[in-house]
Protein backbone atom coordinates (compact mmCIF):
# COMPACT_ATOMS: atom_id res chain seq x y z
CA UNK A 1 0.00 0.00 0.00
CA UNK A 2 1.52 3.69 -0.96
CA UNK A 3 1.47 6.07 1.64
CA UNK A 4 -1.62 8.63 1.51
CA UNK A 5 -1.23 11.22 -1.30
CA UNK A 6 0.47 14.36 0.27
CA UNK A 7 -2.57 16.34 -1.06
CA UNK A 8 -2.71 19.70 1.40
CA UNK A 9 -5.61 21.48 2.55
CA UNK A 10 -6.68 25.12 1.29
CA UNK A 11 -5.54 26.26 5.11
CA UNK A 12 -2.31 25.86 3.99
CA UNK A 13 -2.02 27.86 0.67
CA UNK A 14 -3.80 30.57 3.22
CA UNK A 15 -0.66 30.37 5.71
CA UNK A 16 1.38 30.19 2.72
CA UNK A 17 0.39 33.69 0.66
CA UNK A 18 -0.75 35.79 4.11
CA UNK A 19 3.26 34.78 4.38
CA UNK A 20 4.51 35.83 1.87
CA UNK A 21 2.52 39.14 1.76
CA UNK A 22 3.83 39.64 5.06
CA UNK A 23 7.38 39.08 4.06
CA UNK A 24 6.84 41.21 0.55
CA UNK A 25 5.74 43.80 2.97
CA UNK A 26 9.05 43.62 5.46
CA UNK A 27 11.60 43.66 3.11
CA UNK A 28 9.68 45.41 0.47
CA UNK A 29 9.98 43.45 -2.22
CA UNK A 30 7.24 41.72 -4.84
CA UNK A 31 5.40 39.29 -3.70
CA UNK A 32 6.01 36.66 -6.71
CA UNK A 33 9.44 36.91 -5.45
CA UNK A 34 8.72 36.06 -1.89
CA UNK A 35 6.37 33.23 -2.89
CA UNK A 36 9.06 32.22 -5.28
CA UNK A 37 12.11 31.91 -2.46
CA UNK A 38 10.09 31.65 0.94
CA UNK A 39 7.29 29.22 0.57
CA UNK A 40 6.99 25.70 -1.28
CA UNK A 41 4.20 27.08 -3.49
CA UNK A 42 6.51 26.07 -6.70
CA UNK A 43 7.34 23.11 -6.00
CA UNK A 44 3.31 22.06 -5.29
CA UNK A 45 1.41 23.49 -7.91
CA UNK A 46 2.87 20.94 -10.42
CA UNK A 47 6.70 21.21 -10.55
CA UNK A 48 7.48 19.04 -8.02
CA UNK A 49 11.30 20.00 -8.23
CA UNK A 50 12.94 22.67 -6.20
CA UNK A 51 15.49 23.85 -8.97
CA UNK A 52 13.33 27.28 -9.86
CA UNK A 53 12.52 27.19 -13.62
CA UNK A 54 10.33 30.75 -14.80
CA UNK A 55 9.80 28.83 -18.53
CA UNK A 56 7.60 26.74 -16.07
CA UNK A 57 3.90 26.28 -17.46
CA UNK A 58 2.60 26.38 -14.02
CA UNK A 59 4.61 28.82 -12.43
CA UNK A 60 3.36 30.91 -15.82
CA UNK A 61 -0.44 30.41 -15.24
CA UNK A 62 0.10 31.57 -11.86
CA UNK A 63 1.64 34.30 -12.43
CA UNK A 64 -1.06 34.97 -15.57
CA UNK A 65 -3.74 34.18 -13.62
CA UNK A 66 -2.92 36.67 -10.66
CA UNK A 67 -2.13 39.48 -12.91
CA UNK A 68 -5.23 39.32 -14.31
CA UNK A 69 -6.65 39.51 -10.74
CA UNK A 70 -7.43 35.94 -9.31
CA UNK A 71 -7.23 35.36 -5.74
CA UNK A 72 -3.57 33.89 -5.28
CA UNK A 73 -5.22 31.18 -2.47
CA UNK A 74 -7.96 29.85 -5.38
CA UNK A 75 -4.47 29.91 -7.73
CA UNK A 76 -2.19 28.29 -6.05
CA UNK A 77 -5.04 25.64 -4.52
CA UNK A 78 -6.61 24.79 -7.35
CA UNK A 79 -2.77 24.34 -10.01
CA UNK A 80 -1.84 22.45 -6.67
CA UNK A 81 -4.85 19.75 -6.65
CA UNK A 82 -5.42 19.91 -10.51
CA UNK A 83 -1.47 18.79 -11.25
CA UNK A 84 -0.81 16.80 -8.38
CA UNK A 85 1.50 13.96 -8.58
CA UNK A 86 3.24 12.04 -5.99
CA UNK A 87 6.53 13.55 -5.20
CA UNK A 88 7.53 9.87 -3.90
CA UNK A 89 5.54 7.93 -5.89
CA UNK A 90 8.92 6.03 -7.15
CA UNK A 91 10.37 5.29 -3.51
CA UNK A 92 9.99 2.11 -2.39
CA UNK A 93 8.59 2.44 1.71
CA UNK A 94 8.74 0.68 4.42
CA UNK A 95 5.35 0.81 6.18
CA UNK A 96 5.69 4.75 7.26
CA UNK A 97 9.13 4.75 6.38
CA UNK A 98 11.68 5.63 3.60
CA UNK A 99 15.15 6.58 2.64
CA UNK A 100 17.37 8.29 -0.08
CA UNK A 101 20.92 7.09 -0.23
CA UNK A 102 23.45 10.02 -1.45
CA UNK A 103 27.16 10.68 -1.32
CA UNK A 104 28.84 13.65 0.06
CA UNK A 105 31.93 15.44 -1.29
CA UNK A 106 34.15 13.49 0.26
CA UNK A 107 32.56 9.76 -1.48
CA UNK A 108 30.86 9.03 2.33
CA UNK A 109 27.51 7.38 1.77
CA UNK A 110 24.61 9.26 3.79
CA UNK A 111 20.97 7.50 4.43
CA UNK A 112 18.26 10.09 4.79
CA UNK A 113 15.21 8.99 6.09
CA UNK A 114 11.58 9.70 5.55
CA UNK A 115 8.56 9.65 7.06
CA UNK A 116 4.71 9.28 5.66
CA UNK A 117 1.63 8.50 7.76
CA UNK A 118 0.42 5.08 5.54
CA UNK A 119 -2.91 5.60 6.97
CA UNK A 120 -3.48 2.01 8.25
CA UNK A 121 -3.66 3.00 12.24
CA UNK A 122 -6.90 4.67 13.73
CA UNK A 123 -4.40 5.60 16.89
CA UNK A 124 -1.93 7.80 14.59
CA UNK A 125 1.43 6.22 13.35
CA UNK A 126 3.49 7.73 16.41
CA UNK A 127 0.80 6.42 18.86
CA UNK A 128 2.44 3.49 21.27
CA UNK A 129 0.38 1.07 20.25
CA UNK A 130 2.04 1.52 17.01
CA UNK A 131 5.52 1.46 17.96
CA UNK A 132 6.77 -2.26 17.35
CA UNK A 133 5.10 -1.70 13.75
CA UNK A 134 7.28 1.38 13.19
CA UNK A 135 10.67 -0.71 14.33
CA UNK A 136 9.95 -3.41 12.79
CA UNK A 137 9.76 -1.03 9.21
CA UNK A 138 12.88 0.78 10.24
CA UNK A 139 14.29 -2.76 10.93
CA UNK A 140 13.52 -3.71 7.30
CA UNK A 141 14.40 -0.82 5.79
CA UNK A 142 17.85 -1.29 7.17
CA UNK A 143 17.99 -4.55 5.87
CA UNK A 144 17.80 -3.68 2.96
CA UNK A 145 20.34 -0.65 3.20
CA UNK A 146 23.27 -2.84 4.86
CA UNK A 147 22.99 -5.17 1.61
CA UNK A 148 22.44 -2.61 -0.89
CA UNK A 149 24.88 0.16 0.00
CA UNK A 150 27.81 -1.90 2.32
CA UNK A 151 29.23 2.16 2.00
CA UNK A 152 26.74 3.98 4.42
CA UNK A 153 28.32 5.59 7.12
CA UNK A 154 25.99 7.68 8.49
CA UNK A 155 22.32 7.97 8.29
CA UNK A 156 20.90 11.94 8.83
CA UNK A 157 17.18 13.27 9.18
CA UNK A 158 15.53 16.51 9.04
CA UNK A 159 11.96 17.71 10.36
CA UNK A 160 9.79 18.84 12.70
CA UNK A 161 9.06 15.72 14.01
CA UNK A 162 12.19 15.22 15.92
CA UNK A 163 10.60 17.41 18.72
CA UNK A 164 8.31 14.90 19.82
CA UNK A 165 9.06 12.30 22.03
CA UNK A 166 7.06 9.46 19.97
CA UNK A 167 9.01 10.16 17.10
CA UNK A 168 12.42 9.91 19.37
CA UNK A 169 11.47 6.62 21.12
CA UNK A 170 12.16 5.23 17.41
CA UNK A 171 15.62 6.04 17.23
CA UNK A 172 18.55 5.27 19.06
CA UNK A 173 19.88 7.42 21.57
CA UNK A 174 23.22 8.44 19.43
CA UNK A 175 21.17 9.46 16.26
CA UNK A 176 19.40 12.38 18.80
CA UNK A 177 22.08 13.40 20.78
CA UNK A 178 23.73 16.21 18.90
CA UNK A 179 20.77 17.54 16.67
CA UNK A 180 21.54 20.62 15.40
CA UNK A 181 18.70 23.40 13.72
CA UNK A 182 18.57 26.62 11.65
CA UNK A 183 18.64 29.79 13.21
CA UNK A 184 16.25 31.25 9.99
CA UNK A 185 13.48 28.49 9.03
CA UNK A 186 14.31 27.17 5.77
CA UNK A 187 10.28 28.18 4.54
CA UNK A 188 10.75 27.86 0.99
CA UNK A 189 10.31 23.75 1.53
CA UNK A 190 7.60 21.78 2.85
CA UNK A 191 9.06 20.20 5.83
CA UNK A 192 8.83 23.01 8.57
CA UNK A 193 5.31 23.88 7.67
CA UNK A 194 4.26 19.84 8.05
CA UNK A 195 3.65 21.11 11.79
CA UNK A 196 0.45 22.43 11.09
CA UNK A 197 -0.62 19.35 9.53
CA UNK A 198 -2.35 16.54 11.45
CA UNK A 199 -2.17 12.91 10.19
CA UNK A 200 -4.72 12.69 7.99
CA UNK A 201 -3.61 15.86 5.99
CA UNK A 202 -5.86 18.26 7.29
CA UNK A 203 -5.14 21.47 9.10
CA UNK A 204 -4.71 22.00 13.24
CA UNK A 205 -7.00 24.41 13.94
CA UNK A 206 -5.52 25.77 16.67
CA UNK A 207 -2.34 26.19 15.36
CA UNK A 208 -3.03 27.90 12.12
CA UNK A 209 -5.43 30.69 13.76
CA UNK A 210 -2.73 31.10 16.14
CA UNK A 211 -0.32 31.33 13.35
CA UNK A 212 -2.05 34.16 11.23
CA UNK A 213 -2.72 36.17 14.31
CA UNK A 214 1.57 36.34 15.18
CA UNK A 215 1.76 37.11 11.38
CA UNK A 216 -0.78 39.68 11.72
CA UNK A 217 1.52 41.26 14.24
CA UNK A 218 4.72 40.77 12.67
CA UNK A 219 7.26 43.63 12.27
CA UNK A 220 10.40 42.38 11.18
CA UNK A 221 12.53 39.26 10.32
CA UNK A 222 12.63 37.76 13.35
CA UNK A 223 9.07 38.08 14.19
CA UNK A 224 8.35 35.87 10.96
CA UNK A 225 11.25 33.18 12.35
CA UNK A 226 9.08 33.38 15.30
CA UNK A 227 6.21 31.72 13.64
CA UNK A 228 7.21 28.66 13.95
CA UNK A 229 6.88 27.15 17.38
CA UNK A 230 8.76 23.73 16.63
CA UNK A 231 12.37 24.05 14.69
CA UNK A 232 13.19 21.44 12.12
CA UNK A 233 16.17 19.38 13.64
CA UNK A 234 18.41 17.57 11.65
CA UNK A 235 20.01 13.96 13.80
CA UNK A 236 22.85 12.51 12.61
CA UNK A 237 24.80 9.40 13.46
CA UNK A 238 27.54 6.69 12.59
CA UNK A 239 24.92 3.89 10.73
CA UNK A 240 26.41 1.64 13.07
CA UNK A 241 24.43 2.62 16.04
CA UNK A 242 20.97 1.74 14.03
CA UNK A 243 22.23 -1.59 12.97
CA UNK A 244 23.18 -2.31 16.72
CA UNK A 245 19.76 -0.85 17.67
Amino acid sequence: MQPKKEQYPKELFHMLIEYAKKRSQILDIDILECIKTSTPIYFVIGNYSWDFNPESKYWKELVRRYREGEDLVDVTYELHLTNYQSPDGKKKWFGCFGYKYIEDENGEGIVKTHFLNDGKSKEGPLSLSQKPKRLKELKEMFLEIKEKYPNAKYVQGGSWLYNLDSYKRLFPKEYLENMTSRREPKTSILVVWGQFLNSEWEIKEKEYKEFLKKLSKAKDLEDLNNLFEMKVLYPKCDIKYFYEY
